[in-house]
């Protein structure tokens, strides 16, 4: 966890205006597992997102960093079949 003394957070009188934006993201995990014991470690990870002008840094940070740790958490402990509805 981050000790912040402040956080921007930008204005909000834009938000009805009904703009929805997304960002493409890609991220890259290198993980080691141990068969024996199950013990995980991660070794290296890498993500690149286009955001175009970022508004808050803060807060685009968080998104990678929330990104990053639920796909790791879906890998290694969610089920996740392919194409589910089709079964």
């Amino acid at each position: 966890m981050l000790d912040r003394q402040r956080v921007f957070i930008p204005p909000v009188q834009r938000n009805n205006e009904a703009v929805t934006s997304y960002s493409a993201v890609g991220t890259l995990v290198e993980l080691s597992v141990h068969e024996a014991s199950g013990k995980v470690e991660l070794l290296a990870h890498h993500s690149i997102m286009e955001c175009d002008n970022q508004i808050s840094p803060q807060l685009v940070s968080g998104q990678l960093q929330g990104g990053l740790a639920m796909g790791i958490g879906h890998a290694l402990h969610e089920y996740l079949p392919l194409y589910e509805s089709c079964i």
